[in-house]
């Protein structure tokens, strides 16, 4: 999220107020990242935050490129039933 204004309140009314949503989850981020954003990344402006929100979609887009994609299972052989040698005579 994008919020402007300052992260305070008066009493009941807040002083920010949500400006965009980037669709970015914290779970999508490197930890140094997440914990960045839950500390609160301030910006200059608008353009400031914008750049701010390409460098963590860009951090986002790594971690899941980075998550190597699931191997199959390798199937089991089976193996050659042992054949009973006991030497009598069916008879």
């Amino acid at each position: 999220m994008i919020f402007q204004g300052v992260q305070q309140s008066i009493g009941p009314i807040s002083l920010s107020s949500e400006l965009d949503d980037t669709g970015i989850l914290l779970a999508e981020l490197p930890p140094y990242q997440r914990a960045s954003v839950e500390r609160t990344i301030n910006a200059r402006s608008l353009a400031d935050a914008m750049a701010i929100v390409d460098r963590l979609r860009a951090g986002a887009d790594a971690v899941v490129t980075e998550t190597p994609a699931t191997t199959p299972s390798p199937t089991p052989i089976p193996t050659p039933a042992a054949t009973s040698t006991d030497g009598g005579d069916a008879g």
